[in-house]
Protein backbone atom coordinates (compact mmCIF):
# COMPACT_ATOMS: atom_id res chain seq x y z
CA UNK A 1 0.00 0.00 0.00
CA UNK A 2 2.89 2.34 0.68
CA UNK A 3 4.25 1.85 -2.84
CA UNK A 4 0.87 2.71 -4.32
CA UNK A 5 0.70 5.87 -2.20
CA UNK A 6 4.18 6.94 -3.33
CA UNK A 7 3.26 6.35 -6.97
CA UNK A 8 -0.23 7.85 -6.78
CA UNK A 9 0.58 10.99 -4.71
CA UNK A 10 2.37 12.87 -7.53
CA UNK A 11 -0.53 12.11 -9.87
CA UNK A 12 -3.02 13.46 -7.33
CA UNK A 13 -0.93 16.61 -6.94
CA UNK A 14 -0.67 17.02 -10.72
CA UNK A 15 -4.44 16.70 -11.21
CA UNK A 16 -5.15 19.15 -8.39
CA UNK A 17 -2.66 21.66 -9.85
CA UNK A 18 -4.05 21.21 -13.35
CA UNK A 19 -7.60 21.90 -12.17
CA UNK A 20 -6.58 24.83 -9.97
CA UNK A 21 -7.75 23.29 -6.71
CA UNK A 22 -5.48 25.28 -4.39
CA UNK A 23 -7.58 24.53 -1.32
CA UNK A 24 -7.13 20.82 -1.88
CA UNK A 25 -3.39 21.32 -2.44
CA UNK A 26 -3.07 23.13 0.88
CA UNK A 27 -5.14 20.43 2.58
CA UNK A 28 -2.88 17.76 1.07
CA UNK A 29 0.20 19.58 2.36
CA UNK A 30 -1.23 19.78 5.86
CA UNK A 31 -2.89 16.37 6.09
CA UNK A 32 -0.01 14.42 4.55
CA UNK A 33 2.94 16.75 5.08
CA UNK A 34 2.69 17.08 8.85
CA UNK A 35 2.61 13.31 9.48
CA UNK A 36 5.59 12.88 7.15
CA UNK A 37 7.43 15.49 9.19
CA UNK A 38 6.52 13.67 12.40
CA UNK A 39 8.34 10.60 11.14
CA UNK A 40 11.61 12.39 11.88
CA UNK A 41 10.73 12.79 15.56
CA UNK A 42 12.45 10.11 17.62
CA UNK A 43 10.05 8.32 19.96
CA UNK A 44 11.32 5.65 22.34
CA UNK A 45 7.92 3.99 22.77
CA UNK A 46 7.47 1.12 20.30
CA UNK A 47 3.72 1.59 19.90
CA UNK A 48 3.99 5.34 19.34
CA UNK A 49 6.84 4.80 16.91
CA UNK A 50 4.75 2.32 14.92
CA UNK A 51 1.79 4.68 14.86
CA UNK A 52 3.99 7.54 13.65
CA UNK A 53 5.40 5.29 10.95
CA UNK A 54 1.97 4.46 9.51
CA UNK A 55 0.33 7.84 10.13
CA UNK A 56 1.34 9.39 6.76
CA UNK A 57 -0.04 6.39 4.91
CA UNK A 58 -3.31 6.48 6.83
CA UNK A 59 -3.73 10.21 6.35
CA UNK A 60 -2.99 9.96 2.63
CA UNK A 61 -5.66 7.31 2.11
CA UNK A 62 -8.08 9.30 4.26
CA UNK A 63 -7.38 12.33 2.05
CA UNK A 64 -8.07 10.22 -1.06
CA UNK A 65 -11.31 8.93 0.50
CA UNK A 66 -12.57 12.46 1.17
CA UNK A 67 -11.34 13.71 -2.21
CA UNK A 68 -13.39 11.02 -3.92
CA UNK A 69 -16.63 12.76 -2.94
CA UNK A 70 -15.48 16.12 -4.29
CA UNK A 71 -14.29 14.60 -7.55
CA UNK A 72 -17.78 13.20 -8.06
CA UNK A 73 -19.11 16.75 -7.79
CA UNK A 74 -16.46 18.04 -10.21
CA UNK A 75 -17.45 15.41 -12.75
CA UNK A 76 -21.15 16.15 -12.42
CA UNK A 77 -20.42 19.88 -12.82
CA UNK A 78 -18.31 19.17 -15.91
CA UNK A 79 -21.05 16.99 -17.35
CA UNK A 80 -23.63 19.68 -16.71
CA UNK A 81 -21.72 22.54 -18.36
CA UNK A 82 -21.76 21.20 -21.95
CA UNK A 83 -25.49 20.60 -21.68
CA UNK A 84 -25.99 24.16 -20.52
CA UNK A 85 -23.89 25.40 -23.41
CA UNK A 86 -25.89 23.32 -25.88
CA UNK A 87 -29.11 24.67 -24.43
CA UNK A 88 -27.98 28.26 -24.95
CA UNK A 89 -26.78 27.44 -28.47
CA UNK A 90 -30.19 25.97 -29.31
CA UNK A 91 -31.89 29.05 -27.88
CA UNK A 92 -29.62 31.24 -29.99
CA UNK A 93 -30.50 29.28 -33.13
CA UNK A 94 -34.21 29.59 -32.40
CA UNK A 95 -33.87 33.28 -31.71
CA UNK A 96 -31.98 33.80 -34.99
CA UNK A 97 -34.67 31.99 -36.99
CA UNK A 98 -37.36 34.14 -35.41
CA UNK A 99 -35.77 37.35 -36.66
Amino acid sequence: MAVLAVVFAPYVLWVLCKNGKTGWLVTFAVVVGIPVGLEFVHVSDVVASTVLRFLPLLTFYFFCFVLRFSVADWISDADMNPADQMWTQEEDKQNNFDQ
